[in-house]
């Protein structure tokens, strides 16, 4: 496994409280180090510190919120006690609020130690060694919070893609499996801190999400050409996001591999405006890609 260590940066804005986290040029540089130079850190930085008026629209009000986003590293306990804390929203504790709140999502309610787990699996899936991300997620900052003496920032939310628990993750995606069906491409997901759900930061976020995995498909790097997102019948919030980025409804599903006590979901797909069918033979006859599917054949 890459080992992914917390160094800190002397990179910052003139601007101490709109400053980014001083993790951040380091964190996204290693990221893009997993594409084996398909992808560089000056092209995504504007994807993921964006001028706030990129994602300005009708929805938002007068007062604009600016946001960053950064890839959750190993070796990081801050932003893995960030994981936690947003993702065992709900459990032990908890507010009735709060667990009305997160009873929508797919993975159930977890407790502390059932989100540090999860957060783990997520984390080695995307630094895992001589690999591609098999998944990725991303902590989303509100660049208006408060930063402590290190100059960082509780997350406001976390957003991701993963496959659900296909060996292969995403980088199988949309290819064919050694019995000709196409294997499912990557699931959307994202979580809110319950405090600042209300603030469009999830909607930012995936708005940004969807630009990243654009920019993704036009270099080939992977084998599918959209992305699927699952939400509860009742979760109206998180659908209008979803259909305000693009996505499109495509039928009710009963998941059965979800843990959460309702499995129907409505599916929802967003089909990459650029598709170059000249890339993708080369990105499905990949020496990574067989790689991976000779290992799921054993």
């Amino acid at each position: 496994m890459m080992n992914v260590q917390a160094v800190v940066s002397s990179d910052q804005t003139s601007n101490p409280s709109l400053s980014i986290d001083p993790q951040f040029d380091i964190y996204l540089r290693q990221f893009c180090d997993r594409f084996q130079g398909k992808l560089n850190k000056e092209e995504i930085e504007p994807i993921f510190n964006p001028n706030p008026t990129i994602l300005k629209d009708s929805k938002d009000s007068n007062h604009e919120h600016s946001i960053f986003l950064m890839p959750i590293v190993l070796g990081d306990e801050r932003m893995i006690n960030d994981f936690i804390r947003i993702r065992s929203q709900g459990s032990e504790g908890s507010t009735l609020s709060s667990k009305e709140y997160m009873k929508y999502y797919g993975g159930g309610i977890k407790n502390k130690e059932q989100s540090k787990k999860e957060c783990e699996s997520r984390m080695n899936g995307m630094w895992m060694n001589n690999s591609l991300p098999l998944e990725m997620v991303f902590l989303v900052y509100d660049k208006e919070k408060e930063q402590d003496n290190e100059g960082r920032r509780e997350a406001s939310l976390y957003v991701g893609v993963d496959t659900n628990g296909s060996k292969g993750g995403i980088v199988t995606a949309g290819l064919r499996d050694e019995y000709g069906n196409i294997e499912e491409n990557p699931d959307f997901f994202f979580v809110a801190s319950e405090k600042d759900s209300g603030k469009h930061l999830t909607r930012k976020s995936v708005r940004i999400m969807v630009m990243f995995f654009e920019l993704i498909n036009s270099k080939g790097i992977y084998g599918f050409d959209r992305l699927s997102a699952t939400v509860h019948p009742e979760n109206r919030p998180s659908e209008e996001i979803l259909k305000h980025v693009g996505f499109k409804f495509c039928k009710q599903d009963n998941r059965t591999y979800l843990k959460a006590e309702c499995k129907l979901r409505n599916v929802y797909e967003y089909k990459f405006s650029i598709v170059d069918q000249s890339i993708q033979p080369n990105c499905k006859e990949s020496d990574e890609i067989q790689d991976i599917k000779e290992a799921k054949k054993a």
